[in-house]
């Protein structure tokens, strides 16, 4: 390879530059003039061909767009002075022609579509975050309390009795400033007449109250199945239906149908009841041995005690009872604790009348019914108690003091049927049940765990 590399030498710088010179490379010029030949458009070209879509440029504006320049900004506001924007003012008056819908009416047309799956989180059975549906369910006013539900309530006395002191009571507490977040009564968002309302009262259990004149409303089953604010699906006992007239019963036996539910307890009571203005004529007769005085919530562990119906959570519920409502005591001098005593529930309903054993035949429970009917009716509220069916002996006491008997009423104790830790019942109609140790486990809808 050397002796070729001699033969054939690489040339040289020299010889490469006069190479160079036969052939040199095209002038700057050159290139140029071959240019002309075949000029790229220029940017004046293009803009003419592109006239019926031209660019927004103002850089590449055409002669012919030089000749008609866009208006200056006071001739712009000149012609803005004879077309002026709709004032607020007019555009509120055409809002008015064409009003946006309600909420209620939104409401009514959303009844109608299918209820849309929701990626909402579960606790228990009701939502912590998103909720598939609206709330059925509206807090009624003092106003409409007062003016238009109460006036309602009287006409269908007895079975209204329930409806109406709790209505009386929460009137009560907020005009007395004492407000409790933990019980309110409701109106569905639908129009109802019948006088349709929901107590709920959230302690140690959910206590349950609705009414309606109506026994087949069927628009007030709908809005209990759908209230996001009752706690149907609950494996343990802690929805208790409060005070329901016999002739609602059958709405009962709707939901528990529907909502998957057994009643673990189902209590009938028979209501008694007074005219409130009979109530305030009644004469207190009590012995010198002893003294009638009202209850506080420092007897709470006392009356537990000795409460036959005591539950799980019922010393939360008695001190509710005792700071909220009226109840009475007879007590011997110096003595702490009461021998005998009378507690109203919500309704203002006798629902805890007892005396200890060893105090028993003294005429205390008479004493007791007659002053706590006395107050009551000096409160304007129709004194009424709850006397389980088979007590005749209580039932005989209120007959005698004057009491009229206002029909049948249940307590009526629900909770799912499925067992506790396995699959649970939740609204949702896509994935209507849920494996409380896994919530990420859902089953088709229609099936159970075993």
């Amino acid at each position: 390879m050397a002796e070729e590399a001699k033969d054939h030498p690489p040339p040289k710088k020299q010889e490469m530059a006069e190479e160079a010179k036969d052939h040199p490379p095209p002038k700057k010029q050159e290139m140029a003039e071959k240019a002309k030949d075949h000029p790229p458009p220029k940017k004046q070209e293009m803009t003419e061909e592109a006239k019926d879509h031209p660019p927004p440029k103002k850089q590449e504006m055409t002669e012919e767009a030089k000749d008609h320049p866009p208006p200056k900004k006071q001739e712009m506001t000149e012609k803005a002075e004879d077309h002026p924007p709709p004032k607020k003012q007019e555009m509120t008056k055409e809002a008015e022609d064409h009003p946006t819908p309600k909420k209620q009416e939104m409401t009514e047309e959303a009844e109608d579509l299918p209820p849309p799956s929701s990626g909402a989180k579960y606790s228990g059975t009701l939502y912590d975050e998103e909720e598939i549906l609206e709330e059925s369910l509206k807090p009624i006013s003092i106003k409409y309390l007062e003016e238009n539900l109460l006036e309602i309530l009287h006409k269908d006395i007895p079975d209204s009795l329930y409806a109406d002191g709790l209505a009386k009571n929460v009137i009560r507490w907020r005009k007395e400033k004492d407000i409790p977040e933990d019980h309110n009564i409701y109106e569905p968002l639908a129009e109802l007449k019948c006088g349709a309302c929901v107590s709920v009262f959230n302690t140690s259990f959910q206590a349950i109250n609705f009414y309606s004149q109506d026994p087949e409303d069927h628009k007030l089953t709908a809005t209990l199945l759908k209230t996001h604010l009752i706690d149907w699906g609950s494996t343990k006992i802690n929805c208790v239906l409060d005070g329901v007239p016999e002739k609602l019963t059958p709405m009962v036996n709707q939901i528990v149908s529907v909502k998957n539910l057994e009643k673990h307890f189902s209590i009938k009571t028979e209501m008694y009841w007074m005219d409130k203005e009979r109530a305030r004529n009644l004469k207190i007769e009590c012995p010198s041995s002893v003294r009638l005085e009202r209850l506080t919530t420092k007897q709470v562990d006392y009356l537990d005690r000795y409460w036959p119906h005591k539950f799980e959570g019922s010393k939360e519920y008695l001190h509710t009872l005792l700071k909220r409502n009226l109840s009475m005591g007879v007590f011997q001098p110096f003595a702490k604790h009461p021998v005998a005593w009378a507690v109203c529930s919500h309704s203002s309903a006798i629902t805890m009348l007892f005396t200890l054993e060893t105090h028993r035949g003294k005429g205390y429970a008479r004493l007791l019914c007659t002053a706590i009917a006395r107050k009551l009716g000096e409160m304007d509220i129709d004194p009424r108690a709850t006397v389980l069916d088979d007590n005749q002996a209580s039932k005989i006491l209120f007959i005698t003091l004057g009491y009229k008997t206002g029909g049948y009423f249940y307590y009526i104790g629900l909770r799912s049927k499925l067992k506790e830790g396995m699959w649970r019942y939740t609204p949702d109609p896509v994935n209507p049940f849920y494996y409380s140790e896994n919530r990420e486990a859902f089953t088709p809808k229609g099936k159970r765990g075993k």
